[in-house]
């Protein structure tokens, strides 16, 4: 057929003109209501200088029955008609103001506002607080706008403003006291307008002074400022009891060290019940770590004591370390590597805090490793396909083990204790069965250096060869084991760390083995190459920072290895393993971070001890999500509230694309744009917000209501969301799963799309619902969700950076070839495991 005319000049037009093509695409991003008030109130040629600050923060902005419902609803009306300088009655007038004012700051904090909880937006809107924070947030400064960068910026208010802790009395949550921050504020002003803040901050009184000052640094928030350290120290202090926030003192230190120590302290944020005292003993620890100056020595104890702290949080989040034993097992575990002068001490006081560490998590303090690995794989299991599930991830962490040619820990015991005990008695040895030990160490030395020092200086300049490796090369234990080693026995005790750093960070990588991987199979230095100094970091000192990877494609340097610490490790080989996924379609605009975080909320999470009603449960509240939607479709007075709590978390354009399915009576294609997390969550409220409401449920609602009744405490959303969430190290910083209830976030600057892949929260609530209508059991998800969440990986086909639908695709395509039976890398349940 022919072209149409028209057609072809809209095309040329967008092609040929880029703040056109700009506006176009942002008009296509806002609600039909919204959309129609803005064209009949400016018209392209008004809108389009505005295209740009529309594209970033209009997405958000909602007009219905003919007013803009702002931020804090009709209470906080007057506030932004004043603030704005035009009435939300007239949305076309109002809209224009908002995005011409200020260029942009303020539709950026109207954006940010309209993203947050209720009860931030209750806190942001009330009395004089709106105007009085935004005027905090914009400044004085009017030299630069809001939409220069290709990533929209403010990062850091949508952080503080969507995740601000409150009190017990609803204010905001100051960790130590007002006077503990007041050096942070002082040691961060780089600029007048910060050094103006820090000399008002000795003034400050009351929270809500405090969160101004706060406000005042977002626009240009230096790294590691005060606002960052905020955003740190309130998620620890959030998840204590009011009887156990943080002290002034531990708050003061937390702040001192944050530049060095930020990463590590993810592990007090996920594990609130460690104490003031249990993180000033870790501080300290770091401290004398540092201190060390010999540099094999101190990254051979900044790596043992990095990888005996991932042990104790792996059992500690596996429930193997009881909650009354977290801080006793903590100092135990931590204080043996106080003050170390020697490899030999080294080498003592890691099988110390092994000992202790076992002897928590099991009563016992002989140390093996397949002791250490049967832990790793999981707490004891009574029942049948409990064990086998067991054995398998066991048997997962034994091929990375070998894989990696990492030394037994047995081997390394055994040799360690003949070399001790000859210091004691030049006869206690057996010299032939130490020699059979040492034979291990042998086979398990790195292979012969490709290049030369030489070549390498041609090839990677600046290359700096990997100490810890070069001393593994060097020795060679079976060369010094005989009748006559006596005095050099200690010695040789101390030549066994190196191998055993290697074996226990090898415990923590295979622990976190992305599913499917290949780089721990196929890359056998990647362990022994950590880089714990992170001596190829330029500007900063990144040792106790999250690892960054090195080496990608440099043959003749150290090969792809990450440099710094194990905090975080789980996404850093997440984010490796990523590259060697094939996607079945086209690389995907969002691929990069939002597959490294999907990557993690597979393998982090472990279901050990979830019940068969829990699984059932997260399945129903699913089911009955769709019951209520399907209900909607029908009864206009059921589709006003069910409309109302999902707007709460879907975007205002998603909305009315369901609201007008619904309209139509078509309850499949609102489904179609509903995530499990919305079903979840739609479900829940309804069920608080109605409770006598019993005629609007389906068979699912109903069976969920007699299960609530029947095991209250069990399948509340509160706790299925500790089974079934998902980690977020970015937005909440820690590896907990849980459930936090956003809308989903824009791709921003410094996080790319990392934050929408974790305000993405549906995949294990999904795979939950699977495993249950295929008749699993809650331990075979152990198996199940890494396998499912690797095949949507490579399904996921992005149009653009916030492209989260395609995650809905990419997962429902997924859980398709699943109930087909087309998967064949996934668990079979019969009906003897069921």
């Amino acid at each position: 057929g022919k072209t149409n005319p028209l057609d072809i000049d809209v095309v040329e037009a967008l092609a040929n003109d880029a703040a056109l093509s700009r506006l176009y695409w942002a008009l296509s991003r806002v609600d039909v209501e919204t959309r129609q008030a803005l064209l009949k109130t400016g018209g392209v040629a008004k809108m389009k200088p505005l295209g740009s600050v529309l594209d970033f923060y209009g997405s958000n902005i909602e007009v219905e029955n003919g007013r803009v419902v702002v931020p804090g609803g009709v209470p906080a009306e007057p506030a932004w008609k004043k603030l704005v300088g035009s009435d939300p009655g007239q949305p076309g007038d109002f809209i224009l103001h908002l995005l011409a004012k200020d260029g942009g700051w303020l539709a950026e904090y109207y954006d940010t506002l309209s993203r947050a909880p209720q009860a931030q937006v209750a806190y942001f809107t009330s009395g004089d607080h709106l105007a009085r924070f935004y005027g905090a947030f914009h400044g004085s400064d009017t030299s630069a706008d809001s939409v220069r960068s290709i990533f929209r910026p403010g990062a850091s208010l949508l952080l503080l403003v969507t995740r601000l802790p409150f009190d017990d009395r609803g204010q905001p949550l100051v960790p130590g006291n007002l006077v503990a921050w007041r050096d942070a504020f002082r040691k961060k002003s780089p600029t007048k307008e910060e050094r103006d803040l820090a000399r008002r901050s000795d003034h400050w009184n009351t929270p809500d002074q405090f969160v101004e000052g706060l406000l005042s640094l977002a626009r240009f928030n230096s790294i590691n400022g005060p606002l960052d350290m905020y955003a740190t120290l309130g998620e620890i202090d959030r998840n204590r009891t009011a009887g156990q926030r943080m002290s002034p003192d531990t708050a003061k230190l937390l702040i001192a060290h944050y530049g060095k120590l930020h990463d590590q302290y993810e592990v007090f944020s996920e594990f609130a019940g460690l104490s003031d005292a249990s993180i000033a003993q870790f501080v300290k620890t770091t401290e004398r770590i540092d201190a060390i100056r010999e540099p094999l020595l101190r990254g051979d104890t900044m790596g043992l004591f990095e990888a005996n702290i991932g042990l104790w949080q792996i059992f500690a989040r596996q429930g193997q370390i009881p909650s009354e034993q977290m801080n006793e097992s903590w100092q135990r575990a931590i204080q043996s590597f106080g003050a170390i002068t020697s490899s030999p001490q080294l080498f003592d006081a890691t099988r110390t805090s092994l000992a202790d560490l076992v002897k928590t998590a099991t009563g016992s303090s002989e140390v093996s490793q397949d002791g250490l690995i049967a832990l790793l794989a999981g707490p004891r299991q009574s029942s049948t396909i409990g064990q086998q599930v067991h054995d398998k991830l066991a048997n997962s962490i034994r091929a990375v083990m070998t894989d990696q040619r990492l030394v037994s820990l047995d081997a390394l015991l055994e040799l360690g204790d003949d070399f001790n005990n000859l210091t004691k008695s030049p006869n206690a040895m057996n010299s032939q069965h130490a020699a059979e030990l040492a034979e291990e160490l042998e086979e398990a030395r790195a292979p012969r250096a490709m290049f030369t020092e030489a070549e390498r200086a041609e090839w990677a300049p600046g290359h700096e060869p990997n100490r810890h490796v070069m001393f593994e090369m060097r020795t060679d234990l079976k060369k010094s084991i005989g009748p006559s080693m006596g005095s050099a026995a200690a010695g040789m005790r101390g030549d066994l760390t190196p191998f055993l750093r290697d074996t226990l960070v090898g415990m923590n990588y295979a622990y976190y083995e992305p599913p499917g991987a290949q780089i721990l199979h196929n890359s056998p230095l990647l362990v022994r190459e950590h880089d714990f100094l992170a001596s190829e970091s330029v500007g900063e000192n990144r040792s106790w920072l999250a690892p960054q990877l090195f080496g990608i494609g440099l043959t003749a340097g150290n090969g792809t290895h990450l440099s710094g610490s194990l905090a975080g490790l789980p996404y850093a080989l997440a984010e490796i393993e990523q590259d060697f996924i094939v996607p079945e379609n086209v690389q995907a605009l969002i691929w990069h971070d939002t597959a490294a975080d999907l990557l993690t909320t597979g393998v982090v999470p472990r279901w050990w001890s979830t019940s068969r009603d829990a699984l059932h449960a997260v399945a129903l509240y699913q089911k009955a999500g769709e019951e209520l939607v399907t209900t909607a479709a029908k009864d206009a007075s059921v589709r006003a509230d069910v409309t109302a709590i999902l707007a709460i978390r879907i975007p205002p354009e998603t909305m009315d694309e369901i609201d007008a399915s619904l309209n139509a009576g078509s309850a499949e294609g609102a489904l179609d744009k509903i995530a499990p997390a919305d079903e979840f969550y739609l479900t829940g409220e309804f069920h608080k917000k109605f409770p006598s409401r019993d005629s609007v449920w389906g068979p699912a609602g109903t069976e969920l209501a007699g299960l609530i009744q029947r095991d209250p405490t069990e399948v509340t959303p509160e706790l299925l969301s500790q089974d079934f969430g998902v980690p977020h190290p970015a937005l909440a910083q820690n590896y907990r799963e849980e459930m936090l209830n956003l809308r989903p976030f824009p791709s921003v600057m410094d996080y790319a799309s990392e934050l929408l892949a974790e305000s993405w929260e549906s995949t294990n609530l999904y795979w939950a619902r699977l495993a249950d209508e295929a008749g699993y059991t809650p331990v075979m998800l152990n198996e199940l969700a890494p396998a499912l969440t690797r095949r949507m990986v490579e399904k996921i086909f992005g149009s653009d950076f916030d492209d989260w639908p395609a995650l809905i695709r990419a997962m429902r395509e997924t859980g398709d070839e699943f109930r087909r039976g087309q998967m064949t890398n996934v668990p079979k349940v019969t009906a003897s495991l069921r």
